[in-house]
């Protein structure tokens, strides 16, 4: 590899580290509220199984992996919520 190929590619590693970065203190704020299992989320919101799960599938509903179980930070659903709050006249 060059040595200007090599630059390319430790600078592009530097931005994503710095990228990384940020984004960590705002995941830590997401979740430090707690998480609702789907189960929970469900009895929570009203909303059903198969809504919530349509919602995470498509990026509407932001979501925790951990191998098949997937949780759901209690300030996403409160957000997600709330976003869809109609105001009385």
């Amino acid at each position: 590899m060059s040595t200007s190929g090599l630059r390319t590619r430790v600078d592009r590693m530097e931005q994503e580290l710095q990228r990384l970065s940020k984004a960590i203190p705002e995941h830590l704020a997401i979740v430090a509220d707690g998480n609702f299992s789907v189960k929970e989320a469900v009895k929570a919101s009203g909303l059903s199984r198969p809504e919530l799960y349509k919602m995470m599938t498509q990026r509407q509903l932001t979501f925790i992996q951990h191998g098949k179980r997937r949780l759901i930070p209690k300030r996403a659903r409160m957000e997600f919520l709330a976003v869809r709050l109609v105001p009385a006249d």
